[in-house]
């Protein structure tokens, strides 16, 4: 059978399996929880599902900084992953601002005491204005996220942006990019957002980032796989041109080096002086740290 719960009209959902098999399931609000995303796991294979808990609340008023269609979800080990697009929208009307800048969020119980980390927006990402044909598109939207293969630290993200380029037709659309970004500490921390699409000649629309849910890893070397729709015509379909298929799947891949042990250096400073000073830690004594890695 199946069961309705009060998500968002356009398919923004997300399904993802941890190594236990628990199943998780994020997701942007419906009515009433408009802006909102929320998270929630089953695991009976899907027959029961726990209370949702809202990782993303846009705060009071009409006018928020709310979630609008961009979600997706998996696991470092057992702790959910999610990474999902906010921008300014008026819930009474309905309506969302593309040409203000947007923001990339991720969220992890395990990361950042539960509390979101902005990934991406106009400090990191070049911000230009989203015009013309209406694609519920934002400056930065879509994102989607993956893992590396055996490695729960280990986890990439791509979506896509807005660039300087414009259609010269009545719409005026933009021209939509991909960006890229690592991390190697569960989420903790991430690179700075990296464009992998190409800008130059014939000049294309690159939108809708899919990333292989798991990355395989070779020696030392994690291998990703992204695919994404580009299109010399930005948009859907432009407004008064004639309908046609001008796009086209585009395969991207990428080799990220793993991080081992020796790549990062543990430094432990403890300064004694107040307490041999109170004669509480005399000459010759030693300081242990205890613990394993």
């Amino acid at each position: 059978g199946w069961n309705i719960y009060n998500s968002d009209q356009a398919e923004t959902y997300s399904v993802a399996t941890s190594p236990s098999g628990r199943i998780g399931n994020a997701y942007i609000g419906g009515t009433g929880n408009d802006g909102k995303a929320f998270y929630r796991y089953s695991d009976d294979g899907g027959l029961t599902w726990s209370s949702p808990l809202m990782i993303y609340d846009p705060g009071p008023g009409d006018t928020i900084m709310g979630t609008i269609r961009g979600v997706d979800l998996t696991f470092a080990g057992e702790s959910p992953c999610v990474v999902y697009e906010v921008v300014t929208q008026i819930i009474s009307a309905g309506s969302f601002f593309p040409g203000l800048p947007s923001k990339i969020h991720f969220w992890s119980p395990a990361v950042n005491g539960g509390n979101n980390l902005v990934l991406a927006d106009s400090n990191n990402v070049p911000y230009y204005p989203y015009n013309g044909i209406n694609d519920v598109q934002t400056p930065v939207c879509r994102p989607v996220i993956g893992k590396a293969q055996g490695l729960d630290n280990v986890l990439f993200v791509a979506f896509d942006a807005t660039t300087e380029f414009y259609s010269t037709s009545a719409d005026t659309t933009s021209f939509c990019a991909g960006y890229f970004m690592v991390s190697q500490d569960a989420g903790a921390t991430w690179t700075t957002p990296e464009k992998f699409t190409p800008s130059g000649n014939p000049l294309l629309d690159f939108r809708f980032p899919s990333i292989a849910p798991v990355a395989p890893v070779a020696g030392n070397v994690a291998t990703v796989h992204i695919s994404m729709q580009g299109d010399p015509t930005p948009g859907s379909q432009v407004n008064g041109s004639p309908a046609g298929i001008t796009a086209q799947f585009f395969h991207f891949t990428t080799d990220v080096p793993l991080q081992t042990v020796s790549d990062i250096p543990v430094t432990f400073s403890v300064d004694m002086g107040v307490q041999a000073f109170e004669g509480n830690f005399p000459a010759g004594a030693n300081v242990v740290v205890r613990g394993s890695f």
